[in-house]
């Protein structure tokens, strides 16, 4: 197995003023570390983007309620619970969806606060040398920005087998990539992990594609 991130994340925002704040909005784990470091209130409960970051708030000490799901469903959640302004989405540099914008166009007073970047960071030698290789290779995406900046940093040209978080994210690779991709069953850590043994099953034909007849 190979780790090379291509993001490194830098915590450098500050929690505004929470006066007023009946909710809070997370779309990551990374905002709820950068508020839990930047400010003593727990009593102001949240809605979060899926389980993984409802329990690191729940860990925090904050109320939460995962959507289970892609910001439409966060969004859509939001609005079955008749929520209330105001509304405060900690979130990073780079976001997938305007969460803010949508609930003030739906008529909920929001607004959102950046703590922390999402810096690219190139790709090791030992990455790219199996994106270029003979052997296949499963590619976890967990963003559009992560397909992305893979692309940009090196084109594949070993078989490839890529494995993305949401649709949005295999939207983001080339058309001959994006047509090999599968997709988690759910937009979260848990269902990338369970995608990984369909992973796995198209590596292994991949392979017995191109080895010795």
């Amino acid at each position: 197995m190979l780790f090379s991130p291509v993001m490194e994340i830098e915590q450098n925002g500050t929690v505004p003023d929470l006066t007023g704040i009946r909710t809070l909005v997370f779309t990551s784990q990374n905002g709820v570390f950068g508020y839990a470091a930047g400010t003593d209130r727990r009593d102001i409960p949240c809605y979060t983007v899926g389980d993984t970051t409802a329990e690191a708030a729940e860990s925090a000490g904050i109320q939460a309620i995962s959507a289970r799901g892609a910001a439409e469903d966060l969004l859509a959640l939001m609005f079955a619970d008749g929520v209330r302004g105001p509304v405060l989405h900690l979130r990073g540099e780079h976001a997938a969806a305007d969460v803010a914008g949508a609930l003030r166009e739906a008529g909920i007073e929001a607004r959102d606060a950046v703590l922390y970047k999402q810096r690219p960071r190139a790709l090791n030698d030992t990455a790219r040398q199996a994106l270029l290789g003979a052997c296949p290779v499963i590619l976890p995406l967990f963003s559009p920005r992560s397909a992305r900046l893979v692309i940009a940093d090196t084109v594949p040209t070993c078989p490839l087998v890529p494995l993305a978080i949401s649709d949005a994210a295999v939207a983001a690779l080339p058309a001959p990539l994006a047509r090999a991709a599968l997709v988690a069953a759910r937009p979260d850590g848990e269902a990338m992990l369970a995608g990984l043994a369909d992973a796995l099953a198209a590596a292994k034909r991949l392979e017995g594609a191109i080895g010795p007849k």
